[in-house]
């Protein structure tokens, strides 16, 4: 279970998510939801800037989901937020 940070390259935004996925499933995910049209803060920046301006990496993991949760807020907050508004678990 991880805690990533995607971060688009050419304008520094960041969007912080959690997975109890591999990373790079995740990261397909996100691609094929850009690529299907889905409107959000960070979809819409994958299209305007294309794929290969953004990285992901993770940034934190926990054995449970309630851990998870907690480090991907405590993640958000000190990090000023998320690229997009509303993202993030937590952020709903």
């Amino acid at each position: 279970m991880l805690v990533y940070k995607i971060t688009n390259m050419l304008t520094g935004a960041e969007y912080v998510g959690l997975t109890c996925r591999r990373l790079l499933t995740r990261w397909s995910d996100h691609k094929a939801k850009a690529r299907a049209g889905t409107k959000t803060p960070l979809y819409n920046a994958m299209r305007k800037y294309g794929f290969a301006a953004f990285s992901i990496e993770a940034v934190a993991s926990a054995k449970s989901y309630d851990a998870l949760k907690a480090a991907e807020v405590a993640i958000i907050v000190t990090s000023g937020g998320n690229l997009a508004v509303h993202g993030g678990e937590e952020a709903r």
